[in-house]
């Protein structure tokens, strides 16, 4: 699994979780048969998850610095990351693929987590002991966690978010609002193999130019 995760990073500067989620993007809409109805449910929980995902990259937790919305739970970036391809899933109206993706995102997310336990320790120190034992990893509690705060909180920086953060969130809501387009796209037209054929065949232009272009930029003399 190293090896071929070094492998993906290399060629495609991708993981195996990104690997996964697109192939489950990619099955959402070869096998997607949307209606107006599952398209509004899914931007419902989607929207829900992008959210979580902009407003906690907006912050760096430190110690004794618990703010935003990892007052109410532990990994919010993650929870978001969940909602956000679910309500995807749940647009594309296809119970298999939706079935296939829980599976596939226990699995995966399992060792996220898990990496994401250990930095937070190290972001927050000796306190998240403490902090761990009150608030839920991914099931918000009802009120917000206050630990006693020394110093100059931080606020939420909006460049952080969309720009500047590792996450860079304005990729996945243009991303969402493109997925979304193309979905219901697929609302007008009768939902023939042909049409789904197009989406598989865009879905592999994309792959081959991201390898084309990752290639060509490690060739390139530094």
């Amino acid at each position: 699994m190293a090896v071929f995760e070094s492998w993906l990073h290399r060629w495609f500067h991708a993981s195996v979780r990104g690997l996964v989620e697109f192939v489950v993007v990619a099955a959402v809409f070869i096998c997607a048969v949307p209606t107006p109805q599952s398209l509004l449910c899914g931007a419902v929980v989607s929207a829900l998850g992008l959210v979580l995902r902009v407003w906690s990259s907006g912050y760096v937790r430190k110690a004794e610095q618990i703010v935003g919305p990892f007052r109410w739970l532990r990994h919010p970036h993650l929870l978001g990351s969940l909602l956000l391809f679910l309500g995807l899933c749940l647009a594309g109206r296809n119970a298999p693929v939706t079935a296939v993706f829980l599976v596939a995102m226990a699995i995966l997310h399992s060792r996220v987590y898990l990496r994401a336990e250990a930095a937070a320790a190290a972001q927050i120190g000796p306190a998240y002991t403490l902090y761990r034992g009150a608030v839920p990893a991914l099931l918000p509690r009802l009120w917000p966690y206050a630990l006693a705060a020394t110093g100059l909180q931080p606020r939420f920086a909006w460049r952080q978010a969309l720009l500047r953060g590792r996450q860079r969130e304005l990729g996945a809501g243009v991303g969402l609002i493109l997925a979304w387009v193309a979905l219901y796209g697929l609302t007008l037209v009768p939902p023939l193999h042909q049409t789904h054929a197009v989406v598989a065949l865009v879905a592999l232009v994309s792959v081959v130019a991201r390898f084309v272009y990752y290639a060509s930029v490690r060739r390139k003399p530094r």
